[in-house]
């Protein structure tokens, strides 16, 4: 089994800085050898027409905007480009730069009886507004950690954002934003697939992993579980840039962050435990310019389901 994070990249300065403190901390086994059965790839805008792949630097690079307006199509191609340069994987781990991923645990669990192939695990799944799609009681999760089989990874790398659209636009009227943040399209290619295609219920495919927000437990808001599959060092809008987050905390190549790393197990017992507790949906419902949340077990909402 063969598993390949793959990274988003950008050049602005700062990402890049994201990538090398990546490199020098938790990817460093990866690069090193340790893990035989897991690869990392970042993949960035060649802010060219051209597609290269540095195999040295594990870099890939697209044709595509480097933007935010550009993240679909960066995303869509740097999943058309794994096959373009014969990349293998069995698995993809599809994260960004300000991700930390226990790569012990992640090792561990797709070797292991947990991890199924005809899953779609994330870090936290729901339900809400212009960001479900095709249909507005489809499930949302978010795209800072998304692990899936490859026969999931074809879906993306056969389809176009034209594509999505008219899988979409038939249903209802979609948001602008549909169409350029690129977890909330992967999302609606998954959907489409599970719900029209294959009929098959979202909540017997998607899987929330534990993980935990860096700043929370930098700011003694969480427990330290020790079994975090994965750690998001981004901090939840607080800060407007990037260089403004940096300045402020330093938490990559910071002593916290590598402490806390160093602490986290790749306990298959705990995280069997986990699997069951953390089934719950978080309901996204909008209020003015704001979300109210309320969250449900998988149980409650395919009750409710099955009801209306």
């Amino acid at each position: 089994m063969k598993c390949l994070i793959l990274c988003m990249g950008c050049n602005d300065p700062y990402y890049l800085q994201e990538w090398e403190d990546t490199k020098l901390t938790w990817a460093k086994d990866i690069l090193d050898g340790k893990y035989t059965d897991i690869d990392i790839i970042m993949y960035t805008s060649s802010e060219t027409d051209e597609y290269a792949y540095d195999n040295k630097n594990h870099v890939l690079y697209v044709a595509a905007n480097d933007s935010l307006v550009g993240t679909l199509e960066k995303t869509i191609k740097a999943f058309q480009a794994l096959d373009m340069f014969n990349i293998h994987y069995d698995c993809i781990l599809r994260t960004n730069c300000s991700t930390i991923i226990n790569v012990k645990l992640l090792d561990t669990f797709i070797h292991s009886d947990l991890y199924n192939k005809n899953k779609i695990y994330t870090s936290e799944i729901g339900i809400g507004g212009w960001k479900a799609a095709p249909y507005e009681n489809s499930l949302i999760y978010r795209g800072n950690l998304l692990l899936f089989d490859k026969h999931y990874a074809n879906l993306i790398n056969y389809t176009s954002v034209e594509m999505v659209k008219q899988i979409t636009d038939y249903n209802r009227p979609i948001h602008k934003d549909m169409f350029v943040v690129d977890d909330i399209t992967i999302c609606a290619i998954f959907n489409t697939y599970l719900n029209v295609i294959k009929k098959v219920d979202q909540y017997e495919v998607y899987q929330p992993l534990p993980t935990q927000y860096l700043n929370e437990i930098y700011n003694g808001n969480e427990n330290l579980y020790g079994n975090d599959f994965a750690l998001f060092v981004k901090m939840n809008g607080e800060y407007r840039n990037i260089k403004e987050y940096y300045d402020a905390n330093k938490l990559i190549l910071g002593d916290f962050c590598l402490n806390y790393y160093n602490l986290l197990s790749n306990s298959l017992d705990n995280l069997r435990s986990d699997l069951d507790v953390l089934k719950e949906v978080k309901i996204y419902i909008q209020a003015g310019d704001n979300y109210d949340v309320k969250t449900y077990t998988f149980e409650e909402l395919q009750k409710q389901n099955k009801r209306d």
